[in-house]
């Protein structure tokens, strides 16, 4: 859920994943009225409209009325809060069965270019000098929608049963980095994480392996975004551990460096 400041974790029934303690449930629950598989929205009309993925595959739990539950959030453009804070135009995952989100271009096909090919804008931020506020998540990549390629990833803490809030120990997860690009305050290169923010995926670093290497040669159509927490570690054969307060990750968009239309 979107969180300005950490201190500001006051009106929970607003801030979805907002939460401090364990037997907290004042959080906003989905709607039963899922109407969000298969659904197409309005693609991000704003200055990157080329480049941002515009259509909602797949988003369990959503719900258009409720606050962080419209999927149509994760795909009307990028509107970052900077460094030390984050921004409200994100939509909202949980590490149950609400925990993903699955993304596409219309259609087109991103293909592997030169360095990063996409680029994942969740919603943290630097809550204090070197302490980073964040709810990460895994990236998987498919063509048809059935055999997904994950990107590395791993945790490196010295202690993998604790959670770290230094960036540097979430090796290949999205959720990493602040937010500075924003459609219309900072419309910047969404590819160039040093004004933009987010955090940057290469296909090349896509296991070797099916459906990896087709992906690699050939692009890919969808793009899925899935709670860290909602997933083992295999390094402890527990789940990814997580901030106290954290409750799944916020998405405020996804851009694409090379596409192309599809011949189907």
């Amino acid at each position: 859920m979107p969180r300005v400041l950490l201190f500001l974790c006051l009106p929970l029934a607003f801030f979805p994943g907002c939460s401090l303690s364990d037997d907290d449930d004042s959080s906003v629950e989905p709607s039963n009225d899922d109407d969000s598989a298969a659904a197409v929205y309005e693609p991000c009309a704003f200055a990157l409209q080329d480049v941002c993925a515009d259509e909602v595959i797949e988003a369990p739990g959503a719900d258009s009325n409720a606050p962080f539950l419209d999927p149509f959030l994760a795909v009307n453009g990028v509107r970052g809060g900077g460094a030390n804070g984050g921004g409200l135009d994100v939509f909202s995952r949980d590490w149950a069965d609400a925990n993903s989100i699955t993304l596409g271009w219309s259609g087109r096909v991103v293909l592997n270019g030169d360095g990063a090919d996409l680029v994942v804008f969740e919603n943290a931020f630097e809550s204090s000098p070197g302490v980073m506020f964040m709810d990460l998540a895994v990236v998987e990549v498919s063509m048809n929608g059935l055999d997904w390629a994950t990107f590395p990833h791993d945790y490196v803490a010295s202690d993998e049963s604790e959670y770290s809030s230094q960036a540097d120990a979430w090796q290949g997860f999205a959720g990493r980095s602040a937010v500075l690009l924003h459609e219309e305050d900072n419309p910047v290169d969404p590819m160039d994480p040093g004004i933009a923010g987010g955090d940057p995926f290469d296909l090349d670093d896509l296991p070797a392996g099916e459906p990896g290497d087709t992906i690699r040669l050939e692009g890919f159509r969808l793009v899925r975004i899935v709670s860290a927490p909602s997933l083992i570690n295999p390094d402890t054969g527990e789940p990814f551990v997580a901030d106290a307060i954290s409750n799944g990750f916020d998405l405020d968009g996804v851009y694409a460096a090379v596409l192309e239309e599809s011949a189907d």
